[in-house]
């Protein structure tokens, strides 16, 4: 990847943050990035004071000016500030925030930084890593979102963290409602967007598959006209949704039986080691034993191409990624004077992603001695008239994969009851879920946690210590 020559001053000033967010004075001091949180702050970077629902940043004000914050953008004019602490303040905060981070990605555009979009139902996450690894193993420098920053507050934060010197900026763009991957899109006007996946999530608001199509879609609509997107092929409704809209060449990644791949994902294979295939010509393999994450690999490794790395070196890099916790990360924990295997999916789902993780368990090789697969699964949210029958969906496949199964909140425990299965056993809650698997794992098992990101289902591995090596 050769970066063009820059055609813009790499500086960006404390007063240009100011003034794109809507607010006057002069600071030339240099730009290093937004903080929202005062645990979390650099030297000189500019802390944003947003009102929550259970915090009010203005609060902060003094913590954020002792870590060193360089300014504060804030919307409380009321506020206690500390003396000698340089403010921006603006009517309000969020609504600056972004248009700051607009301003900041234009900046960047004329620096040549290439920026990168991703969304999906699921595997917004595990890409951007799988990316920033690939393209780092290439020698390139980039920014990419930390956690799940993909929403109002989260994109305009990593937009903002990037550096005019980076080669690549990695944005995850999230959305539970109509309207939200657009807004977040004329932010980040990606010159590639990629939709990883599409699938039964956020129906609440979306209404439909169809629904969450038409949402993601929107991520090709407002990308940089001349771009790239990159999408899953073989995916009817997407089609569908794109097929009226004006949108930038299309890249399409799928598997064998899949319509219309131009990156085809190919010699799957799967074992407690992790996954392989092959893609573009090179072959790869990641630690991560699921057979999905393949086809996150392979839409990592066609950005990767369209930025023009060295694929072989791309590839090689995917293994490096670093995981996210609550994305199925595997440890050994010790239980019963033994140990067992703990599959921890826990931060997020949805009927899809709860099916993909059951498949990773029943793909896991037990080898001898009486190993189960077992199986905590707890309530799915945001799927509104879809909730009963997604919930039995996901309970039958897990009835068949899981030789445990323990059924996590209202939601599981009404569709067991509807199933008839009252041998299975259910809990209210993470830590009743956390005492029961305590009472019933075994050294040997193998341990899957899956629920909705509100049931706090993490705290269950929580209450296990880790095996002795």
């Amino acid at each position: 990847m050769t970066r063009p020559l820059s055609r813009a001053p790499e500086r960006w000033t404390i007063g240009d943050f100011a003034r794109a967010a809507g607010a006057s004075g002069e600071d030339d001091r240099p730009f290093v990035g937004v903080a929202i949180d005062t645990r979390e702050i650099g030297p000189g970077q500019v802390f944003v004071a947003l009102r929550g629902e259970r915090t009010d940043g203005h609060a902060f004000l003094q913590a954020a000016h002792d870590a060193g914050a360089g300014a504060a953008l804030m919307d409380d004019r009321a506020a206690t500030v500390p003396a000698g602490m340089r403010t921006i303040v603006v009517d309000d905060a969020l609504d600056a925030l972004a248009r700051a981070s607009g301003a900041y990605r234009a900046h960047l555009r004329e620096c040549g930084t290439r920026v990168i979009g991703v969304t999906g139902s699921n595997g917004k996450t595990s890409t951007v890593r799988l990316l920033h690894a690939g393209l780092r193993a290439c020698g390139l420098d980039g920014t990419h979102a930390r956690k799940s920053f993909n929403n109002s507050i989260g994109v305009p934060v990593t937009v903002l963290s990037a550096r005019p010197t980076d080669d690549y900026l990695l944005c995850e763009i999230g959305t539970n409602a109509p309207g939200e991957i657009e807004a977040l899109t004329r932010i980040v006007v990606p010159d590639i967007a990629a939709i990883t996946s599409i699938g039964r999530a956020h129906m609440e608001k979306l209404g439909s598959v169809a629904g969450v199509a038409r949402e993601k879609s929107r991520i090709l609509v407002h990308a940089h006209p001349g771009g790239v997107g990159v999408i899953p092929a073989g995916v009817g409704v997407l089609e569908r949704a794109i097929e009226d809209a004006h949108t930038p060449r299309l890249v399409r990644v799928g598997v064998p039986g899949d319509a219309m791949p131009d990156v085809l994902i190919n010699d799957v294979r799967v074992d407690a080691s992790g996954v392989s295939f092959r893609a573009l010509g090179v072959s790869a393999s990641l630690p991560v034993p699921a057979a999905h994450m393949a086809q996150n690999a392979g839409v990592a490794l066609a950005i990767a191409r369209e930025l023009g790395a060295d694929l072989q070196r791309a590839a090689a890099g995917l293994a490096q990624a670093e995981g996210e916790p609550g994305r199925l990360s595997a440890r050994e924990i010790g239980v019963r004077g033994g140990a067992a295997t703990l599959i921890d999916d826990a931060y997020n789902a949805n009927p899809d992603s709860v099916l993909a993780a059951l498949e990773t368990l029943a793909a896991w090789s037990l080898g001898s001695g009486g190993r189960r697969r077992v199986a905590v699964l707890g309530d799915m949210f945001e799927l509104g008239e879809h909730e009963a029958g997604a919930h039995d969906e996901v309970l039958a496949r897990a009835s068949a994969v899981a030789d445990v199964l323990i059924g996590v909140g209202e939601r599981m425990a009404s569709a067991i009851e509807r199933a008839g299965q009252p041998a299975i056993q259910t809990c209210a809650d993470a830590a009743a879920a956390g005492e029961l698997l305590s009472a019933v794992a075994r050294p040997g098992d193998v341990i899957l946690l899956k629920a909705s990101r509100g049931m706090g289902l993490e705290r269950v591995g929580g209450a296990f210590d880790d095996a002795p090596a």
